[in-house]
């Protein structure tokens, strides 16, 4: 095998065998509160529509309060939601063991939040409406 074969093949694997635990902690940070749940509903038929060729055990499902569900693995936040199920939300994803992988939020949460364990931070165009100051 070339390198570049073998590396597509690690990609596949570490996606078809990616469990809750290897996926990078990730906020995606949408400029839009209409966009938000659309947006968690793509990653998670993507996240499903990945594994859909694994073995049982490590397939991502649609039913939540499973090991694998991609609705316990990407969650909302939006200023919408009660303040207690905010920090319900926001208090489990901070944990590093969390279930919680991916949060798609809008500004509500917070940029410049410290969790020491985010690997990655995706701004989905930029809130034209806010002041430049809540993005930098």
């Amino acid at each position: 095998m070339n390198t570049s074969t073998e590396n597509a093949t690690a990609s596949t694997i570490d996606i078809i065998t990616s469990t809750p635990e290897r996926i990078p902690k990730t906020i995606v940070f949408i400029d839009n509160i209409s966009k938000v749940e659309t947006a968690a509903e793509y990653l998670r038929a993507m996240f499903y529509l990945k594994t859909v060729i694994s073995s049982a055990s490590e397939r991502y499902t649609d039913t939540p309060d499973n090991t694998f569900s991609v609705h316990d693995i990407i969650f909302t936040f939006i200023a919408h939601v009660s303040k207690y199920d905010q920090e319900v939300r926001f208090n489990k994803f901070k944990i590093s063991s969390s279930k919680i992988r991916i949060i798609v939020v809008i500004i509500s949460l917070g940029i410049g939040i410290n969790i020491l364990d985010i690997e990655r931070i995706v701004n989905w165009k930029f809130p034209i409406r806010f002041n430049i100051y809540n993005v930098w």
